[in-house]
């Protein structure tokens, strides 16, 4: 693990070639020459797989860490407010971010002043880093010469850079003539655009998945013939069975039974009829519905209105479906009888969620759905002790591969809105045998086409 520079050298480091910085309404002198040009190299020495675990999180030094986030979350809250905030005029152009993009923004900011803690002895590392170019240029070396990160990584961080600066800038935290800053802004810009131009890190190869595809669904469609099973013998509702028939229903949403559904959409599912939307990311939720399960027609229906491409969809985002029929008399079992038993410290009013976390009868967070869909299959199927349970995250492109190498006839376009994206991102992300298939046609075509030129001779 990378270790942060000691007292002396450190601020020798972080005096080297810089100009001073500080926010708080206090003058900030930029230097008078930005860098102009990535470094053709690294410009920081690292270690073997010492560069692996470099943001804030992986400080060792529990009071250094500690410091760290202590200075930082008070920022981080303030910046979240001007970045989440629908309607901001002082953002100057700079997107709106959902709760989920957030995560990603924080994310970013702990991986650069992490690397300024490790690699630059900054050990009270702040906002204001993200004022200093010259590092900002090594910081991307590093994720190009030792991460090997991609574009759209390296222009994530340039563009987060960018939003952080205009935040300083937009609540007064700076105390600089105008000019200074705009001309910072201008080479975020610049830089941000220019980035585009780096070749592109090849995708990743087509490979078999780290599990077998025909185990898991024989592990799902079992899980749910079991917790029918039960709920067929009409006994009285128990907290063990309420646990299998949730387990079941939410393994059907990822796999077997539905297209992989993404994972923040099911855990967002409300029950119809108990609440309006508790969304984080909703606008109206005094009179949006959510992401819900309804009745219609005498069956079970799911409803997504929140999901990633909301706002790209427009009018179009609303998505409906009915559930399987295989699953229409579990789903009624757990919403009438089950459900109820997994949440008994809350009140029902105040906990619209379809599923919950079984020990502590709170919804689900991003987190708790790998975790639960794991301990769902290990629970009650012969899963082998020794081998990964995939994420659900991971189960869309190995879906969507098994879809395509199978040769059912689908429409294809229907399933890819259910899961909440397009064919088209279906082939340039998810389907990873997409190249390799459309190749292997043009060259088996080839027969033919020969065949046709020798006509004309």
């Amino acid at each position: 693990m990378p270790k942060a520079c000691s007292g002396a050298r450190g601020k020798a480091k972080a005096k080297e070639g810089k100009a001073p910085l500080a926010v708080g309404g206090v003058a900030v002198a930029l230097p008078d020459a930005l860098p102009a040009t990535l470094p053709a190299s690294c410009p920081i020495p690292v270690e073997g797989n010492t560069t692996n675990h470099y943001g804030v999180s992986w400080i060792k030094h529990k009071h250094h860490k500690a410091s760290v986030i202590k200075a930082l979350m008070p920022l981080l809250a303030q910046l979240r407010v001007w970045c989440c905030t629908p309607v901001n005029l002082a953002r100057r152009g700079v997107g709106h971010l959902s709760a989920k993009s957030w995560l990603k923004e924080v994310t970013n900011i702990k991986s650069y002043l992490g690397f300024a803690y490790h690699y630059h002895g900054m050990l009270t590392p702040t906002l204001s880093l993200y004022l200093d170019a010259s590092m900002v240029m090594a910081f991307l070396a590093f994720l190009i010469y030792v991460r090997g990160a991609d574009v759209p990584t390296l222009r994530s961080h340039t563009y987060t850079g960018y939003r952080v600066c205009v935040w300083l800038s937009a609540t007064g935290m700076l105390a600089t003539s105008p000019q200074q800053v705009q001309r910072l802004l201008d080479w975020y810009k610049g830089l941000h655009a220019q980035l585009d131009n780096l070749p592109r890190v090849p995708g990743r190869a087509a490979a078999a998945p780290s599990f077998s595809p025909a185990l898991l669904t024989a592990a799902v469609v079992g899980m749910v013939k079991r917790a029918i099973a039960r709920v067929a013998v009409g006994d009285k509702p128990t907290m063990v069975c309420a646990v299998l028939v949730q387990a079941a229903l939410f393994s059907s949403c990822f796999w077997a039974y539905m297209p992989t559904l993404r994972p923040s959409v099911v855990a967002s599912l409300q029950v119809a009829g108990l609440a309006y939307c508790q969304h984080p990311c909703c606008l109206r939720p005094a009179t949006c519905l959510g992401n819900r399960v309804f009745r219609k027609q005498g069956k079970w229906w799911v409803a997504v209105v929140h999901h990633k491409n909301e706002k790209k969809w427009k009018n179009q985002c609303l998505v409906e479906f009915p559930i399987p029929a295989a699953l229409q008399s579990l789903m009624s079992a757990f919403v009438c009888e089950y459900r109820q038993l997994l949440m008994p410290i809350v009140d029902e009013h105040e906990h619209p969620f379809l599923f919950c976390v079984p020990s502590t009868g709170k919804p689900m967070c991003d987190t708790d759905v790998s975790t639960q869909f794991a301990r769902g299959i290990r629970a009650y199927t012969s899963w082998p002790a020794d081998a990964l349970v995939p994420s659900p995250q991971s189960l869309r492109s190995v879906f969507v591969g098994e879809l395509r190498a199978s040769g059912v006839v689908v429409d294809e376009q229907a399933v890819a809105r259910i899961m909440g994206n397009s064919t088209a991102v279906w082939d340039a992300v998810y389907d990873r045998q997409h190249a390799a298939r459309c190749a292997s046609g043009a060259i088996e075509k080839m027969d033919a086409v020969r065949s046709c030129m020798a006509l004309e001779i």
